[in-house]
């Protein structure tokens, strides 16, 4: 019933002492295999809980079954589990009293000591090594908090530095810091041990979004590693390390410089092994860079080069080749291969699921990866099913202005908006530009491209002149940090600026820009995004009345959604174009075409946004020209009524949509007096 020793009285303690030691004795007469006093060395000064059979076997170098099931009987363990066991607290302490008074608990403790210290290092390319040392790390950090005194402080700060390594690569940096921070403790001068723990506390710092403070660890290493002339690899390690930092502060050019330096030294380093690890390491940080200014083609060369180092050098289960499977799904995404997206992601999942839960960190990329191609996909629902996901991991995860949260917040917002939910998606993008502001310097680009996604709201809610303004101020910012007139992020804003132009009526600036964004998706090989351009200008031309344009354009964009989209469920840029070319075939009074597209628009509308959505009342109102212009008075009243009062709701008095619709009434009602 005794739990401790505190408040036991040294009477009692001694009775208890000596029946421990009794039952010690006992075991060592029992134990035909002689590896009792070895198992009870190890059971004295590790973490009293989940202690593994494997751990138990390897110290004992032995056989231990026999061992193991006295040590259960006069119970000194008990199982937890079938492969692991526990040893109650209180005899733990009785055995480090027993060993205290014999003189020998320092030699002991310094003797699980050094046999765990190697047992720390692990091959990173071998899954049941990496999971090996994840047993070990809860015991290596108990011994070290409880006996730190006791042991050679150069051995302890290598301890916590290996302690550290190891939930880096398993990704744990918030534990990895801890252990690091500590490691950091036991040095004081800059040796080669220091500059490891430095440069591996950097990339803690950007694992946990850190990036300035990651920035300054890095290059405080670097510039120790070159004034100190280490080796090239150990400088080519650092500089990628410095690539992905720059990327994530939005220096793009610095990133791949020091990148593409990286990659130079470690082709040099390992020409004998073009396969070796480390070069596909940079492969993937120089893959991202490229990313995201825009070489998707480039980006996706350099992935496929590195997925295949990676299979040499892991198994095919490894967490880095998922990882890897991911970040090429990405990539696949950009440049319009949905299927194949689908496809790697699949393959991902299988293999995350083996290390992870379903609410891990990781899992958060994945299920943004999905949310991302789904969307593309025009299945609404599960792109925010796993934007959902994604954002709760996150929120988890991170705390409540981490840019990771600005992140997930902008995308899902992004994905409401496309459904309509203008409210959920306004509060979402509000948030998101809020933390980018909090994090980001004006001429960020992360910052401007949350500026962006907020924009997008103005339009939903009829603010045209608003947005306008805010997309030519982003636009001038983009042409200044990017200084490349078909950079990738030019042409996004352009697009949204010829959407605009045309809900505000102006149809030459809608063509301009549409055809502006146009030029530069071709350039950069972005079919999706072509097709979007490509109804905008198909909507500018009817707007300019020049027909035979506006279809070309229309049935162009038409062609490559309906050769993309697979669901069942009608996509709504399908609408969108449907719409526009009832408006063409109207003005041309071809009304049994226009009535043909129109009520197809309808339907598609309705099942996207609803039917009391402003947009869906945008067709209405087109259903309302057409039955006024084929005298049918009474349907042409029902929906520009309905239309009106939905703008009503949605959009101001002054709005061009609601004033449309009521200047239609008002002719409807004329003509049929």
């Amino acid at each position: 019933k005794i739990k401790s020793f505190e408040n036991t009285t040294s009477s009692d303690l001694q009775t208890i002492l000596t029946t421990v030691s009794m039952a010690v004795e006992a075991l060592e007469k029992e134990d035909k295999q002689g590896i009792v006093t070895k198992l009870l060395t190890l059971l004295t000064y590790v973490a009293p809980y989940k202690i593994e059979y494997e751990l138990l076997k390897d110290f004992a170098e032995d056989h231990i079954d026999e061992t193991l099931k006295l040590l259960l009987a006069y119970n000194i363990l008990t199982k937890q589990s079938e492969n692991s066991y526990a040893i109650h607290r209180f005899t733990q302490e009785s055995l480090r009293e027993l060993q205290k008074q014999s003189n020998s608990n320092e030699e002991n403790y310094k003797q699980v000591f050094n046999w765990l210290l190697p047992q720390l290092d692990f091959n990173r390319a071998n899954t049941q090594d990496i999971a090996r040392v994840m047993s070990l790390v809860k015991h290596g950090e108990y011994l070290c908090e409880k006996f730190p005194n006791t042991l050679d402080q150069k051995k302890l700060g290598e301890f916590w530095y290996k302690m550290g390594n190891h939930q880096l690569e398993i990704d744990n940096p918030s534990q990895s810091k801890i252990y690091l921070e500590q490691a950091l403790k036991y040095y004081v001068k800059e040796n080669t041990a220091k500059v490891k723990i430095l440069n591996n506390l950097g990339v803690t710092y950007m694992e946990l979004g850190k990036y300035e403070q990651a920035k300054k660890e890095l290059e405080k290493v670097l510039e120790i590693k070159k004034n100190n002339k280490y080796s090239n690899l150990s400088i080519s390690i650092t500089k990628t390390s410095l690539g992905d930092v720059y990327r994530f502060l939005g220096q793009y050019a610095k990133s791949i410089e020091h990148l593409e330096e990286a990659l130079k030294l470690k082709k040099e380093i390992y020409k004998s092994n073009p396969m070796d690890l480390e070069i596909g390491i940079t492969l993937i940080a120089l893959s991202s860079s490229y990313s995201i200014v825009g070489q998707d083609e480039k980006s996706i060369e350099l992935l496929e080069k590195a997925l295949t180092i990676f299979k040499e050098n892991y198994d095919y289960n490894h967490i880095s080749i998922a990882k890897m499977l991911v970040n090429l799904a990405a990539q696949n995404l950009e440049i319009d291969k949905y299927a194949k997206s689908i496809e790697l992601l699949e393959e991902a999942l299988k293999i995350f699921k083996i290390y992870y839960n379903d609410s891990h960190r990781e899992m958060s990329k994945v299920y943004e990866t999905l949310s991302n191609t789904y969307i593309k996909l025009g299945n609404y629902k599960k792109s925010i099913d796993y934007g959902e996901e994604a954002l709760k991991i996150k929120e988890k995860y991170y705390h409540s202005d981490h840019t990771e949260v600005a992140r997930a917040k902008g995308n899902l917002g992004l994905k409401y908006y496309y459904v309509g939910e203008y409210q959920k998606a306004e509060t979402l993008l509000d948030t998101s530009l809020n933390i980018c502001k909090k994090n980001y310097e004006k001429n960020n680009p992360v910052r401007f491209i949350c500026m962006e996604l907020q924009s997008l709201v103005y339009v939903a809610l009829g603010k045209y002149e608003k947005q306008k303004k805010n997309l030519n101020d982003i636009l001038n910012i983009k042409k200044k940090y990017y200084n490349n007139p078909d950079h990738i992020q030019i042409a996004i804003t352009l697009t949204n600026l010829s959407d605009v132009s045309i809900h505000l009526g102006e149809y030459e600036n809608a063509k301009d820009y549409a055809e502006k964004a146009l030029a530069i998706n071709k350039k950069n090989n972005k079919s999706s995004s072509e097709a979007i351009d490509l109804i905008n200008l198909g909507i500018a031309y009817g707007g300019l009345e020049k027909y035979k344009e506006a279809k070309e354009s229309l049935e162009e964009a038409l062609s490559f959604f309906k050769k993309n989209y697979k669901s069942t469920d009608p996509n709504i840029n399908i609408g969108e174009i449907l719409n526009g070319l009832g408006k063409v075939y109207l003005k041309e009074k071809n009304y049994i075409a226009t009535e043909e597209k129109l009520k197809k628009a309808e339907v598609i509308f309705k099942n996207h946004y609803g039917e009391n959505h402003t947009e869906t009342a945008k067709v209405y109102t087109n259903l309302g020209f057409l039955y006024y212009e084929t005298q049918d008075y009474t349907q042409a009243k029902d929906y520009q009524q309905k239309a009106y009062d939905i703008f009503l709701k949605g959009y101001e008095e002054n709005n061009r949509y609601t004033k449309e619709a009521k200047e239609s009434l008002e002719k409807i009602t004329k003509s049929r007096k």
